[in-house]
């Protein structure tokens, strides 16, 4: 299978395609945590949310004779393409204009993420002690809850990931915003569509914390729908 590099800002992101089947395969730069998107669909939505960072992954796909995956991934991103990539593109034969279509979801969760307040950094971190941690995601196999800084505490947004099905440990995640943490969860591929976003915002309110209520009223702008 060909290789191309993702270019994410904060892990080691590679992809993996025959033209057909695809593969991520994600580590975090510093050593942490890491995992794999084996969902072909999955996989075509991450590629092209990463047109961002990684402007040229249309070209070197078409170079390495993956024309339809090419053509399909920026179908995805749909008329958001970011300026370096829309340069690459004019340099290839013209083709028939595409119909003007509604922003993408891909499109959407980048312009949620990049107006959220605070730092994106995230990191892996030893055991974190809360006395509230919220359920957010319910995995086939992990369940990830959330912790909301204490008043009077340290000010920092924790993830703990429990491992259900197998005798692994319970693995944490930090962030000193809440932004840090959706930048997170984004990198894993856990917010698939608007209803897995709007989902884990309901799963957060109950933490009743301004960042929460923040990030509710910035997607309500983007998606300009109500989050149920």
């Amino acid at each position: 299978m060909d290789t191309f590099d993702l270019k994410w800002p904060q892990s080691d992101a590679t992809f993996y395609t025959d033209g057909w089947r695809c593969r991520i395969v994600w580590r975090e730069k510093r050593g942490g945590m890491g995992g794999t998107i084996d969902n072909n669909d999955q996989c075509k939505k991450r590629v092209a949310s990463s047109l961002v960072t990684a402007p040229y992954l249309l070209n070197a796909l078409r170079a390495r004779g993956h024309g339809l995956l090419a053509e399909e991934i920026e179908s995805i991103a749909g008329d958001e393409l970011p300026p370096a990539a829309l340069t690459e593109k004019a340099a290839l034969p013209p083709k028939a204009a595409a119909p003007v279509s509604r922003p993408s979801f891909d499109s959407q969760l980048q312009a949620w993420l990049q107006q959220l307040d605070g730092s994106a950094h995230w990191e892996s971190v030893a055991a974190r002690r809360a006395k509230v941690w919220q359920q957010c995601f319910e995995l086939t196999d992990e369940t990830l809850l959330l912790k909301a800084p204490a008043p009077k505490g340290k000010q920092e947004w924790a993830l703990k990931l429990v491992f259900s099905a197998t005798k692994r440990k319970a693995q944490y995640v930090a962030a000193p915003d809440l932004k840090g943490i959706c930048c997170y969860l984004h990198e894993r591929g856990l917010f698939t569509d608007a209803t897995t976003l709007e989902n884990w915002l309901t799963q957060v309110q109950p933490l009743d914390h301004d960042a929460v209520a923040q990030a509710v009223a910035g997607w309500r702008k983007v998606s300009a729908t109500a989050v149920h």
